[in-house]
């Protein structure tokens, strides 16, 4: 990651030059509170438009399911991407569908640890909240 180094006063800030930290799903996971209140990018996920408010993004990782929730859509979001949300991505039963498939940028907010029951029997699950999320095309990267 490229850094710039910020002279203020007296003080020494190193800071991101540009754009957010890349960062595995598996690494959110791991360990979610070391992310917080970060801006950082997440390889592709199953995004929707929660019809109970706000935007969900769901993905396995290892043996557990990773799960972000954001209220807003963020203005660096493409139009195609914000008509598919409002179409083809709206609804939990689209997560799998490869069309609702982006990439993620977000800042954690909070995090917790929970149980999710499926069909096959409970699952970790890890919950990720952001104030807001953009979403990119998969081949769009910056």
């Amino acid at each position: 990651m490229r850094a710039a180094i910020l002279l203020i006063g007296s003080a020494v800030s190193i800071a991101p030059a540009w754009g957010a930290e890349r960062v595995s799903l598996r690494s959110l996971v791991a360990e979610p509170r070391s992310y917080l209140e970060k801006l950082i990018r997440l390889p592709t996920m199953g995004c929707v438009d929660n019809p109970k408010g706000g935007f969900i993004c769901v993905e396995p990782v290892g043996g557990q399911m990773l799960r972000i929730d954001a209220s807003a859509l963020g203005a660096a979001t493409g139009l195609r991407i914000a008509e598919r949300l409002i179409g083809d991505c709206k609804g939990t039963a689209n997560l799998s569908s490869p069309v609702c498939r982006v990439e993620v940028e977000i800042t954690p907010r909070s995090t917790h640890r929970d149980m999710l029951e499926t069909s096959a029997g409970s699952r970790p699950i890890v919950v990720v909240y952001s104030g807001q999320i953009d979403m990119f095309d998969v081949k769009a990267r910056r």
